[in-house]
């Protein structure tokens, strides 16, 4: 049997279908003892049954003869505007198109808006309609948008396939006759109730739509025989496996690197049906998804990760010990609504973890947004400080990590010292329609992480003191937040400001970073990722663009690299959106590769890096 194909009647059928309707295991439990009393499928029988049953496939060009569509009187299909009466009948490759034209299977596949003969096997030439004909089947095609209102209600088999339908009315439950409904490769979101009225119809085809649910009146549908689930599509090739894009100059320093990684693997229960409506359920599963998220992170095995969206159960139970055994050590901050009681299976936040052998923890500090709205709620900013930024409850984990000896002499340059490295992990705000909120979170953000560094930096430069921020800014590369990160300032007039343009938020930057034009900060931040190469991070049906990130602070760490992603193979399969089969989540993992830089070994390092440039131009 095809691997693709779902049959609530065969008896191993794949653990994928996406129905949410409470009573569908009810349908199955009753239908189930139908296949005790079918014979055993034939091996020359594309059916995989014989003798009545039949499955659909998921094939968007290939259909089947249904043995279970009963001898018609006559066939009706406006595919292209002809009507066609019973009278000799033809086989699926001798299908008139129109009376001067014969029709083949290439055609079929060529021609937009035409399924394969064999869903309508007996086919009879075109003809004139006469009112006394009773008619037993119907095919629309041509990509109607609109669901026929004036059908015979005679009807047994009703074909409405590769269209633009949205809507079904509710007059369908009148059909009493139909035994047979394809209403697969269209636009429907829902279906209607009286869809249950059918009593008569055993064979319903809903694939390939965008349908969020099934209505509970289809547990009515006693003689259901096969119900091909409204969403199995074929499962596209895997991506191609990730390459290192190397920057050519800083690959020539031989000074010791580590390996980063950035990921919101997409907390479960976010994951749902209704939200990723295009992604089969056996892709939405937990256990399905964590292989693959593990197995994306064991690929690059980084020194150090960051990843978002992390409930608090998966992080104590499974990431942390998993994470432990190979070497790992980590930190955890869950959203702040975690103290208003929810159980912690309902709450995520972000996580950090580290590569024992590389890094020694030295401290953490968690940023909460929302308590940090409320503290800066001063002056004439503090109704927007209340009413825009403290009722979301987001996250920033900061881990303070000292670089071991370890790290330090794993490169051809050794590094005699390093101050400790400011790790964070980070998850702004999602909204687009909340710019502020997160500006001003990144805002903040960086004033705490300032902080930390001068405190590291002691009577020193914060120069000298590695950062490396990562995490799911929510914010585009023209935004005010990749602006500011980037540039280390933005204009107070700046419109992503919103209302805070007409407020006084200097307190938000560190004392002294800030004019009557600029909000500013000290850090030196770099993206490590090349945005003009890497067009997208979240990938869904209703949105696609780059929104993570990965910063350091380019006076003490060198962009050695990043992790490609190949995104013509979105394109080219057709991919709707993440997560599906392959992507575990609606995220990217991003990763690149740093190269560390000590600072009594700067004016040699520089020396190597000039005879380098010399050398190859």
């Amino acid at each position: 049997m095809d691997p693709y194909v779902f049959d609530p009647l065969y008896s191993k059928a794949p653990p994928y279908t996406t129905l949410e309707s409470p009573a569908f295991d009810e349908i199955l439990d009753n239908l189930a003892v139908k296949i005790m009393n079918i014979p055993s499928s034939s091996a020359n029988s594309p059916l995989g049954f014989e003798n009545g049953s039949s499955t659909i496939s998921n094939s968007l060009r290939t259909g089947i003869s249904s043995p279970l569509m009963p001898s018609c009187y006559g066939n009706f299909d406006i595919s292209s505007g002809y009507n066609f009466s019973p009278s000799k009948e033809y086989s699926p490759e001798q299908i008139y198109r129109n009376p001067s034209r014969k029709w083949n299977r290439r055609d079929e596949e060529e021609e937009n808006g035409y399924v394969s003969a064999f869903e309508v096997p007996n086919i009879a030439e075109y003809g004139s309609v006469s009112s006394e004909t009773r008619w037993s089947k119907f095919r629309v095609g041509g990509k109607v948008s609109g669901f026929p209102l004036t059908l015979p209600l005679s009807i047994t088999s009703l074909s409405l396939s590769n269209n633009e339908i949205s809507v079904i009315p509710d007059s369908i439950g009148k059909m009493q006759h139909l035994t047979y409904l394809n209403l697969s490769n269209n636009l429907l979101k829902n279906l209607p109730e009286t869809l249950g009225e059918l009593i008569n119809l055993h064979t319903l085809i809903l694939t390939n739509n965008l349908l969020e649910s099934v209505p509970y009146a289809h547990c009515k549908l006693a003689a259901l025989e096969t119900y091909a689930s409204f969403y199995v599509p074929e499962i596209p090739p895997p991506p191609a496996q990730r390459h290192w894009c190397f920057n050519k100059e800083n690959t020539l320093l031989g000074v010791p690197v580590f390996d980063v990684m950035s990921y919101n693997i997409l907390f479960q229960s976010y994951a749902t049906p209704r939200q990723f409506h295009y992604c089969p359920t056996f892709a939405l599963g937990w256990n399905y998804r964590l292989g693959k998220i593990l197995n994306s992170i064991a690929e690059q095995s980084p020194q150090i990760l960051a990843l978002q969206e992390v409930g608090i159960d998966v992080f104590n139970k499974i990431l942390l010990p998993m994470f432990e055994k190979q070497g790992y050590g980590g930190r955890f901050a869950p959203k702040s609504r975690y103290r208003s009681g929810p159980s912690s299976s309902s709450v995520d936040g972000s996580a950090l973890f580290w590569k024992t052998d590389r890094f020694t923890y030295v401290q953490h500090e968690i940023v909460e947004f929302a308590n940090a709205g409320a503290e800066n709620a001063i002056g004439d900013c503090k109704e927007n400080m209340l009413n825009r930024v403290m009722p979301y409850d987001n996250v920033a984990l900061i881990v303070t990590l000292q670089p071991t000896q370890e790290l330090l002499d794993s490169g051809e340059v050794k590094c005699k010292k390093m101050l400790p490295i400011v790790a964070c992990s980070t998850h702004m705000f999602w909204n687009p329609d909340y710019c502020d909120v997160k500006l001003i979170q990144t805002m903040i953000l960086l004033k705490a992480i300032t902080r930390i560094a001068r405190t590291i930096a002691g009577e020193g430069s914060i120069d000298d003191v590695p950062i490396l921020i990562m995490g799911d800014f929510n914010s585009l590369p023209d935004s005010g937040v990749y602006k500011y990160l980037s540039s280390g300032h933005i204009e107070r007039t700046h419109k992503e400001f919103k209302e805070f343009v007409f407020c006084d938020i200097h307190h938000l930057c560190e004392e002294n970073y800030s004019d009557a034009y600029f909000y500013k900060h000290p850090l030196h931040l770099k993206s490590c990722i090349d945005v003009s190469k890497f067009p997208f991070t979240n990938h869904t049906s209703t949105f696609t663009g780059m929104i993570d990130y990965i910063f350091v602070n380019s006076k003490t760490l060198s962009n050695v690299g990043y992790l490609h992603f190949d995104s013509d193979w979105v394109q080219t399969n057709n991919i709707v959106g993440f997560p599906n089969e392959h992507m575990p989540s609606d995220h990217i993992p991003i990763a690149a590769r740093l190269g560390v830089i000590d600072r009594d070994s700067k004016n040699l390092v520089e020396n190597i890096l000039k005879k380098a440039i010399s050398k190859n131009s």
